[in-house]
């Protein structure tokens, strides 16, 4: 099978959301299984809590910059963790938590400096792409778990608080690995793709590597798959009005409609897709929005009525919201575009699964000889991130 029309499981990529601004509570029902979040990076190994415990004696001027990536990396754990609880009552059902396994160590990080290369990317456009507290997270892991461990076996303070240094009193060094610690997740989905899996895109400005990227999307078909991931924008774009942000109260009314409402929601999710698959007749972008206020007027009243529990004039702003804001549609004319010109979207599948499949170092050798890898296989996309591209 070239591409999966029914993924095993999707996966929040290349990272997941640690607010519920980031989180739609639409996709806590839109996927029959539970969605995968990942924690973020960890650093709890025996090496680590060394490694933090002697760093309490350095008053050395690098500190300050090591610092900030420290507790950028901490509120990052925090606010992953009230996240979590904040859904808990959903948690088995509509969503799971695992921890990603993959290196970070110098030969993981060449690896993603070799990625960024393969792209032609300058400097400063890889900085517009790159999430700095997640940068900042993954940092942390390279030097507190990776740098640390080779340290340990030794009790090498002494070298590894050099390299610290080395790092932290640069701040073109600390720009550079940021951008390298980013990219380390894009690097080893490889597991993941053989399990099938989707992707719930949480940084959209990613599109502008993987567009870069030097690659063709060469599987016949593709586009009829991709109806899924648009039918998906019309769903959240319909129940975010009411779900989002995710609250203790949303959270709940989410449980009911997965508890009580199975076949109605199934219903629901049925009419999004079907719908989405007249979308590409649309022969303009700017009729979007007032394409689906009125498939929700004439096909989705009730559904809606009854899966939300509100009434008609709530129905009513809705449709006026749905056909009056430009902006709420940003992320489905993306996906319009990417379904009627087999551009971005299928570009984002392709270049995911070739990252896996082929690696960093293929990417290069294609870009350095002007070739370009061909991709038979993809994984389908689905866009979370709400901001405006």
């Amino acid at each position: 099978m070239n591409g999966p029309s029914d993924p095993q499981a999707v996966l929040t990529y290349p990272h997941s959301p640690s607010t519920p601004e980031e989180l739609s509570g639409a996709a806590l029902l839109y996927f029959e299984r539970p969605i995968v979040l990942t924690l973020p990076p960890q650093a709890i190994t025996e090496p680590s809590q060394w490694f933090f415990g002697e760093l309490n004696s350095v008053t050395a001027s690098w500190r300050t910059a090591f610092d900030r990536i420290f507790f950028q990396w901490r509120a990052h754990q925090d606010a992953f963790r009230r996240l979590w609880t904040l859904l808990s009552p959903l948690d088995g059902s509509a969503f799971k938590v695992i921890w990603l396994v993959y290196p970070a160590n110098d030969a993981a990080l060449r690896d993603a400096q070799t990625l960024i290369d393969a792209s032609s990317l300058d400097a400063s456009t890889i900085d517009s792409i790159v999430d700095e507290v997640h940068g900042a997270s993954e940092l942390l892991r390279h030097i507190a778990v990776e740098k640390a461990a080779e340290a340990f076996q030794t009790r090498d303070l002494g070298s590894l608080f050099e390299y610290c240094e080395a790092v932290f009193s640069s701040a073109d060094t600390i720009r550079t690995l940021l951008r390298q610690a980013y990219f380390l997740r894009l690097l080893h989905v490889e597991k993941l793709q053989r399990e099938g899996a989707g992707f719930l895109l949480t940084n959209s400005r990613l599109t502008r590597l993987f567009d870069a990227l030097p690659i063709n999307v060469a599987v016949p078909g593709a586009s009829d798959d991709l109806t899924d991931p648009l039918a998906w924008e019309v769903f959240r774009q319909i129940l975010s009005h009411y779900l989002d942000p995710l609250t203790p109260e949303s959270v709940h009314r989410i449980l009911r409609i997965r508890s009580t409402k199975t076949e109605l929601l199934g219903r629901f999710r049925a009419k999004c897709q079907q719908h989405a698959r007249d979308l590409p007749a649309i022969k303009s972008y700017d009729e979007l929005p007032s394409t689906v206020a009125k498939f929700v007027e004439d096909n989705l009243r009730d559904e809606i009525m009854e899966l939300l529990e509100i009434d008609r004039s709530a129905l009513k702003s809705l449709a006026v919201d749905l056909g009056g804001s430009e902006k709420t549609w940003i992320g489905a004319g993306l996906m319009l575009r990417g379904l009627t010109e087999g551009g971005t979207i299928l570009t984002m599948a392709g270049a995911i699964t070739a990252i896996g499949t082929f690696g960093a170092k293929a990417f290069k050798a294609a870009a350095e000889r002007r070739q370009k890898l061909t991709a038979s296989a993809y994984q389908l996309v689905y866009l979370l991130e709400k901001r405006k591209l």
